[in-house]
């Protein structure tokens, strides 16, 4: 239920020992996911004090609305994450999607705006290589 998880994300907050908090935040939310719940974890999300668990649980937000192909809702999310490195690869999963579905413009339009030199430049490899396929 709705309440259980509310408690369990109060608890798992409450954890005095980071490595733990870090560890069980991850799996609260991997449980959330799977169940695809991701509104609910989208809630949640936003309430981590710790910047670091926070991108890395809002990229697998992102990553979750782009399985479902709701892009504009994966670009939303990966924008609410501070760390570039995150940021960067929750960007790249999404530009990948769309050149899978042969949407080739609108991959590189986002990739172009992959924070991390280095995964941007390989978002781009993976288009050029596409673009110059027979």
């Amino acid at each position: 239920s709705e309440r259980s998880i509310a408690q369990i994300f109060s608890e798992v907050m409450g954890q005095s020992n980071p490595q733990r908090k870090r560890r069980e935040t991850r799996e609260l939310f991997n449980e959330l996911l799977e169940k695809n719940q991701i509104e609910q974890a989208l809630e949640f999300a936003k309430m981590i004090p710790d910047p670091l668990t926070r991108s890395f649980v809002l990229e697998k937000i992102s990553h979750s609305f782009a399985n479902q192909r709701e892009i504009d809702s994966a670009l939303q999310i990966a924008e609410m994450i501070v760390y570039p490195m995150q940021r960067s690869h929750a960007i790249k999963y999404i530009s990948h999607l769309l050149l899978i579905e042969q949407k080739t413009n609108h991959a590189f339009k986002i990739a172009k705006n992959i924070p991390n030199p280095l995964i941007r430049s390989f978002a781009m490899r993976d288009i050029s290589e596409v673009l110059t396929e027979d």
